[in-house]
């Protein structure tokens, strides 16, 4: 979110996206190109920290669910990547690495991935596509996420089944990539 927002933005502002506008390539073939880009980036950083896990922790996972936690990892990155995209068209480039904080810390928080939202607050967990994301996790690896593992603590989070987990991150990377290209389109 915070690369591919702050790039966008600073190249939105100097007129590149403009004059790669006007190059002989398809349409969105250079979002397209950051968008894999940035999920290659999130593979490099999940092999290294699952190498480090391996190396110092011993997770006990196996090869299976190492592959599903990567997979995960890399499709995860398309809705923060578009959220990013979005915060690129509207922000300017300094203003950009701010905006991407005010979306990012609560859609962290409030997806309940640092500690069990308390019973007051779990309704607006589903804000928070990162929440998605994470009960979307138990799917592919099969070891508790990190709010179900301090379950005791706040009481259970409400669940929501994996086609509708599916449903709303393909709904977010669809909306924001959308209404980032009709900007782009509009005002270049």
């Amino acid at each position: 979110m915070f690369g591919f927002g702050m790039f966008v933005a600073s190249e939105r502002e100097q007129g590149l996206l403009t004059l790669k506008r006007a190059l002989p390539a398809p349409r969105g073939s250079y979002l397209l190109a950051k968008m894999i880009m940035a999920t290659l980036l999130a593979a490099i950083v999940m092999v290294t920290l699952v190498a480090a896990a391996v190396v110092v922790g011993r997770p006990g996972l196996t090869l299976g669910q190492y592959i599903g936690v990567g997979l995960l990892d890399m499709a995860g990155s398309f809705p923060f990547c578009a959220v990013g995209l979005f915060i690129g068209t509207r922000a300017s480039a300094k203003s950009a690495p701010a905006f991407a904080n005010l979306a990012y810390l609560p859609f962290m928080h409030l997806g309940g991935l640092f500690y069990p939202l308390p019973r007051s607050v779990q309704p607006l967990e589903f804000i928070s596509f990162a929440f998605y994301l994470d009960k979307l996790g138990l799917l592919f690896v099969g070891a508790p996420s990190l709010d179900q593992l301090a379950v005791g603590a706040a009481g259970p989070s409400s669940h929501v089944g994996p086609t509708m987990q599916v449903i709303v991150l393909a709904a977010v990377v669809f909306t924001f990539t959308a209404l980032a290209i009709r900007r782009l389109a509009r005002l270049g």
